[in-house]
């Protein structure tokens, strides 16, 4: 089991301009990337923030300390001693905040209702203004004008939504003010300040643990947002990474659910204002940091962790996108496996990792930290298999030491004595080496350029299956007529709980109503050597709601279910449903309120549109009660005004009903009458 904070899908940016200075003398040698140590900070600490200041230290403020407990107490790094101190204490405990640095050096902390500043020249903290609308896991951003964007986060009024409001912090005033609203609702998203001044929004939550596919930019000139291309998966806890001309390189995160790091990572180009899919990382990796190294043109990360049941679920890996040929390669490797720790470039281009959770499991906090020094990617030793997922360990110094599966690359030391064991899956046998041995374990000596060790397994009776559970895409929703972002996974094992491969998994989902279908109509999948069988890619139909797809085995009678959501999609329609070809004396009420109905393009009601009701100005018309003309819709698409009165002109009208997005609006047909004279005439 992670941590408490595993739950939270905090998503943490980290960028910082290089400035391609000469490296410190403390460095290793500039040949070969290598991670130094670089001190500990005076408190172990994970989801805490770091900052560069202008006089090239660091602050790190905040986190989870070992205890479970957030902290309020702060670090300083300085890199020319490559040492630590503590500085002044927030008067909060924190943890999830964010940090930004102000263009006078400050720093500002952000978290909850409240806001505090540190003084790098006093190395105390003081009070701000308090936010319009408390919030976890939102982002803050340093515009040009000095002022501090602050956007989205945890939670709405039911305490799952996450929020669509942004503020404006004023550096003169200390005040905070409401600006824009985002299109959409971000918590855990990641932000960029792009060189035009704008700002770029990307995934986050939208709802409890549910992921989101939404960008979109918010300008600072008109104080409005606007959306742009979407990524192409959902995610959170993922790192977005500043890199050269403005292109911002997304990677990582989660889609939802335990089973959660993805390897998957994309490029924003801000020409077209699309993601383009870019190769995936070696591993899965959620929670994990990023820095921008080599004048932004490429970007580290490390750390992370991926599924909760893999043998190495937290990452001690490094690895270094190229922005030119767009290529992933691993680097050196952590001395410490990290997830919610923090990277910062430093002034000589080095970058300092910080801090973070070391391993699951409540305590497990690290208050070490190390630095990276940038050259050429050590050598890089792949062990591999004529049938994947093989299980094998690794033991020895400098070879990192662990339990992994095939293919692997691990970045081992030259020269260094590596024992590899391996640990063929049930209804699995090894057979030898390529090069022909049968040691089993066998020591390697590390060699001082890339290798490829490969092993071979035979089968042997497959095992009868006993179990089968969900492992992978359950609890997720997807818009009408798109895809899944995650594909359904089950397990099947046996009596004893080993994998059992080669069982054909068949997937059902409703016949009718919300469902959706199989990519090809392929319905079947056949389990792995791990025992895990993987559908085709899942599209929901155009029904919205919620709905179960079952996973079945021949000779097990319990099914896999999977938990899934159609969402409604955008306002597509808007038509009249109550009220119209209705008449009412002047200067009275007309007796039914004007209701519209609003629905996406798959025919679906769509809730939370707000409705502008609008009457003619002139001549026969009428008036709405307060001054409001404005409805928004219900969970059945409906929208119902206020109570509207005729005015004193005679003589039939039209008042219309419209949505942003929908060209075409509803039309209510209304008359106004003429009073009775109420007199009488007759004679004795």
């Amino acid at each position: 089991m992670l941590p408490r904070s595993a739950s939270r899908y905090i998503a943490k940016f980290t960028w910082t301009l290089v400035l391609g200075l000469a490296l410190a003398s403390i460095h290793a040698t500039a040949q070969t990337a290598a991670w130094n140590s670089a001190g500990t900070m005076t408190t172990p600490r994970a989801e805490h923030t770091a900052t560069l200041l202008q006089d090239g230290t660091v602050l790190v403020t905040g986190g989870i300390t070992a205890s479970g407990a957030a902290t309020a107490s702060a670090d300083l790094y300085d890199p020319t001693s490559n040492s630590w101190a503590a500085t002044g204490s927030m008067s909060t405990a924190r943890a999830g905040h964010t940090a930004t640095l102000l263009s006078d050096g400050r720093v500002l902390v952000v978290g909850g209702s409240t806001a505090e500043i540190y003084s790098p020249t006093t190395h105390t903290w003081a009070a701000t203004g308090n936010l319009n609308v408390p919030r976890l896991g939102q982002s803050a951003s340093l515009l040009q004008n000095g002022m501090v964007l602050v956007a989205g986060g945890c939670c709405a009024a039911d305490g799952f939504t996450s929020l669509s409001s942004s503020e404006l912090w004023n550096p003169t005033t200390g005040v905070w003010t409401l600006t824009g609203n985002m299109v959409a609702t971000h918590a855990y998203q990641t932000a960029t300040v792009l060189s035009d001044g704008t700002v770029l929004i990307e995934g986050g939550t939208f709802y409890r643990t549910g992921t989101t596919a939404d960008s979109e930019v918010y300008n600072p000139a008109t104080g409005t947002w606007a959306a742009v291309g979407g990524l192409n998966g959902s995610r959170s806890g993922n790192t977005a990474t500043l890199l050269l001309n403005d292109q911002v390189l997304v990677a990582g995160g989660s889609p939802g659910g335990c089973c959660s790091g993805l390897a998957t990572a994309e490029l924003y180009a801000p020409t077209g204002q699309a993601w383009h899919s870019m190769p995936t990382m070696s591993t899965g990796r959620n929670n994990f940091a990023a820095a921008a190294i080599s004048s932004g043109t490429e970007a580290l990360v490390s750390g992370g962790y991926s599924c909760c049941d893999s043998p190495n679920p937290v990452r001690i890996t490094a690895e270094i996108f190229d922005l030119h040929s767009q290529t992933w390669s691993l680097t050196a490797s952590m001395s410490l496996p990290r997830y919610y720790h923090t990277m910062t470039t430093l002034s000589d281009g080095t970058v300092l990792a910080a801090g973070g959770y070391f391993a699951s499991g409540p305590g497990n906090v690290s208050a070490t930290a190390e630095r990276f020094y940038p050259g050429a990617a050590p050598p890089q030793v792949t062990i591999t298999s004529n049938v994947a997922s093989m299980n094998f360990t690794v033991g020895g110094t400098g070879c990192l030491p662990g339990s992994y599966i095939s293919p692997t690359t691990l970045a081992w030391t030259p020269g260094a004595s590596c024992v590899v064991t391996l640990m063929p899956e049930t209804g699995y046998v090894f057979t030898s080496w390529s090069d022909g041995s049968t040691a089993n374990p066998r020591t390697f000596v590390a060699p001082s350029a890339s290798a490829t060790y490969t092993f071979t397994v035979s089968s042997s009776a497959p095992p009868k299956p006993a179990s089968i559970v969900a492992s992978g895409g359950t609890t997720q929703s997807a818009t009408i007529g798109t895809a899944f972002a995650s594909p359904l996974a089950v397990t099947v094992r046996d009596s004893s709980g080993n994998p059992a491969s080669g069982v054909t998994v068949t997937f059902t989902a409703p016949g009718s109503g919300a469902s959706g279908t199989f990519a090809g109509g392929v319905k079947t999948a056949i389990t792995n050597a791990s025992g895990v069988a993987t559908s085709a890619v899942f599209t929901a139909n155009t029904k919205t709601g919620s709905y179960t797809v079952t996973a079945k085995v021949s000779g097990v009678s319990a099914a896999a279910s999977f938990a899934l959501t159609n969402k409604g999609g955008a306002a597509a329609s808007i038509k009249a449903s109550g009220g119209s070809s209705q008449s009412a004396t002047v200067s009275t009420a007309f007796s039914s309120r004007l209701s519209a109905t609003v629905k996406d393009a798959g025919g679906n009601p769509v809730g939370g549109i707000l409705v502008t009701f609008t009457a003619p100005a002139s001549g026969a018309s009428g008036s709405f009660a307060g001054g409001v003309n404005t409805a928004t819709t219900n969970s059945s698409g409906v929208a119902t005004s206020a109570v509207f009165t005729a005015n004193a002109t005679t003589g039939s009208y039209t008042v219309s009903a419209s949505v942003a997005g929908v060209s075409s609006s509803a039309n209510f047909s209304l008359t106004n009458k003429a009073a009775s004279s109420g007199r009488h005439h007759g004679g004795n």
